[in-house]
């Protein structure tokens, strides 16, 4: 085997390559709100993306109308024991609101199909991930597994969106997740057959949407 091998994990998760990969050329879309001051528990991004990642993976994109119709939803998760009621509380009904209002969402509310929270294995070449002059030359492989937050069909092409939580500088945000979502686009277009016409962040604390290119 290479000798960088020798160090090499057998498997990995797609988070892991965040840090690393490609750049690209990013646009920002900023959904235009009305609320300036809104405030969140004391709470860790680790657990806001948690909770919200539920939400959106329960929510019915079909009743959506109005913040009494994701409360309405959200108390029914509550009922549900899908969320304990304190949890509940700091779902941003607003900033989710205006995303399914976006011309983003409403693609998704319209798509063809859509796929929520998705899981998947992808075989990729020790390069990618050591991402460096000397592994260029290593044939290792490596088994990745991620779970895609969404995607739906257009036709016969696929738009990725991913979300993300966080109060940081965009620039940086983003720098961290550009390798991540190049991997997810990588992994949708080799385990279905079919393009990745498009690819975004969704961020949930903000509420920008952020165009990968």
């Amino acid at each position: 085997p290479h000798r960088l091998a020798v160090n090499l994990p057998s498997k990995i998760s797609a988070t892991q390559l965040s840090q690393q990969g490609k750049q690209e050329e990013i646009r920002f879309i900023s959904l235009k709100t009305n609320k300036t001051n809104i405030s969140l528990p004391i709470i860790s991004a680790s657990q806001r993306g948690s909770i919200n990642h539920l939400v959106l993976q329960h929510l019915h994109f079909k009743q959506l109308d109005c913040e009494e119709d994701i409360k309405y939803q959200l108390d029914k998760m509550v009922e549900r024991e899908i969320l304990r009621p304190e949890e509940a509380d700091i779902v941003n009904i607003h900033n989710l609101l205006q995303f399914f209002r976006s011309d983003l969402g409403q693609r998704v509310m319209r798509a063809d199909e859509v796929w929520r929270e998705k899981p998947f294995n992808l075989v990729i070449s020790a390069d990618q991930f050591l991402q460096n002059e000397e592994a260029q030359d290593c044939n290792d492989k490596l088994l990745l597994q991620g779970v895609i937050d969404l995607y739906f069909r257009e036709g016969n092409e696929l738009v990725l969106v991913d979300y993300k939580t966080g109060l940081g500088e965009k620039a940086s945000i983003m720098q961290s997740y550009r390798a991540q979502i190049a991997i997810y686009r990588q992994a949708l277009e080799s385990i279905l057959k079919m393009k990745v016409k498009e690819s975004y962040l969704y961020m949930l604390d903000k509420g920008d949407i952020v165009l990968v290119e």
